[in-house]
């Protein structure tokens, strides 16, 4: 009798160890799995600082329009979420390599489509701000490798343009 209770002693502990062993592995592949996808999204949105910009100098503001351009570096960008904001409203919308088929958003250049920038290069969006006041911010939100970042860059107090025609 003494033999067979020390031997399901040593069965039992060998079945813990083995049952701790088990339980460890599925919870570092739970956690492993879990940071390793915040880490790539985190990646996506790192270091875009100054790669993607509102460009102060071609943002400006009359009764009508909203005149307003965004830049992008060398990286490459699927889709910018837009934000324009007046005292009382925003009015959101998101550029990609899709035309945006809006009235209130059109290129500079007429004959453009209203879409995001090529890599490396910049672009200039007309705003008609038809009824919706004069804006005070505007912010830009990239989304990188399918993931939204935060407010890459933001006007906040818009200038009066200096020109009647745009």
């Amino acid at each position: 009798m003494k033999g067979k209770k020390a031997v399901s002693g040593v069965v039992v502990t060998i079945l813990m160890i083995a049952l701790v062993m088990v339980t460890t592995t599925i919870v570092w592949g739970v956690v492993k799995s879990i940071v390793d996808d915040k880490i790539e999204e985190s990646e996506s949105c790192f270091n875009i600082l100054d790669k993607i910009i509102l460009d102060n100098d071609y943002t400006c503001s009359n009764q009508d329009k909203l005149s307003f351009s965004i830049s992008i570096g060398d990286i490459d960008v699927e889709e910018i979420l837009v934000s324009i904001s007046n005292s009382e409203n925003t009015k959101t919308f998101r550029l990609n390599k899709n035309d945006l088929n809006e009235d209130f958003i059109r290129s500079y250049n007429e004959e453009d489509q209203v879409i995001i920038p090529d890599k490396n290069s910049g672009k200039v969006y007309i705003f008609e701000q038809d009824g919706f006041g004069i804006p005070i911010t505007i912010q830009i939100a990239p989304n990188i490798n399918g993931n939204q970042c935060d407010i890459i860059d933001s006007i906040q107090k818009i200038r009066s343009c200096d020109w009647k025609h745009y």
